[in-house]
């Protein structure tokens, strides 16, 4: 997998969401495809580590954004939130496993069906709401790729991790 530090390109945070969605779709087909055990494992870790720097991404920039434009949408975005706690101890469970476990592959399966439940909510009613509700969606992808930067560069152990940090706070940021 190659995280590295490299810069993080962007063309806004929508788009930016999109592509981790399809990245992580295509690690669950690799997955899906594996037949040994060492790939399966490698497999994993990539998934693991996908979703919780997306998890991060919304959680920290898109979501708090989308509560600034859109309050009356916050039922919908603590439902995401939770989902996200579901997803995270299911991440857990598969990180305490291994290929070698038979409830390896099973929970990296229910993950998957989580992942795509969660997916099309955000794809089809979440990213529609902040595009009409004129989220600044390229200030928040810039955001969000000096995030992702960072979390990848922390993920991969490099002091070299990411553009500064800036000194507002992210979540309740006005966009």
């Amino acid at each position: 997998m190659d995280t590295g530090t490299s810069e993080v390109t962007f063309e806004n945070a929508i788009s930016m969401l999109k592509a981790d969605h399809r990245k992580v779709e295509s690690l669950f087909k690799e997955f899906d495809g594996a037949n040994d055990e060492a790939t399966q494992q490698r497999v994993a870790r990539e998934i693991v580590q996908e979703l919780t720097v997306h998890a991060e991404l919304e959680e920290q920039v898109f979501y708090p954004a989308m509560q600034a434009k859109l309050p009356e949408e916050n039922a919908l975005l603590m439902e995401a939130v939770l989902e996200h706690g579901s997803l995270k101890m299911m991440i857990s469970q598969i990180e305490e496993t291994g290929p070698g476990d038979a409830l390896f592959k099973p929970a990296v399966k229910v993950l998957k069906e989580y992942v795509q439940h969660h997916v099309k909510e955000e794809e089809n009613e979440l990213m529609p709401k902040a595009s009409r509700a004129g989220v600044d969606l390229e200030a928040v992808g810039q955001e969000m790729a000096e995030l992702k930067q960072e979390l990848l560069g922390k993920a991969n152990g490099s002091s070299q991790a990411a553009a500064p940090r800036r000194d507002q706070p992210r979540a309740g940021a006005n966009r």
